[in-house]
């Protein structure tokens, strides 16, 4: 093991549909139900991850939910990331 930390960050796949429409961000740990999310998106949420110490050593799945009001914004990706286990050593 090499001691480094990581996050890992699945999709099911991309699409280029706009950020803005009605959907929230989820973060989860099981590969069920999981839907294709805009590149835009993934990019935002790796970067979160990069600067947010609840990234740490965690693997996800990113999907999205529908759902109304805001679009999500980085302290609802670091409580989703803070919601998720760290992976078992």
């Amino acid at each position: 093991k090499s001691g480094l930390s990581y996050c890992i960050v699945r999709v099911a796949g991309f699409n280029e549909l706009p950020t803005s429409e009605a959907s929230t961000i989820d973060l989860v740990t099981s590969n069920t139900d999981i839907v294709p999310v805009s590149r835009s998106e993934v990019a935002q949420v790796c970067v979160s991850a990069l600067m947010d110490p609840c990234a740490l050593n965690k693997s996800v799945y990113m999907t999205k939910k529908k759902g109304v009001g805001k679009v999500w914004d980085e302290e609802d990706i670091s409580a989703k990331f803070e919601a998720i286990p760290s992976d078992s050593t």
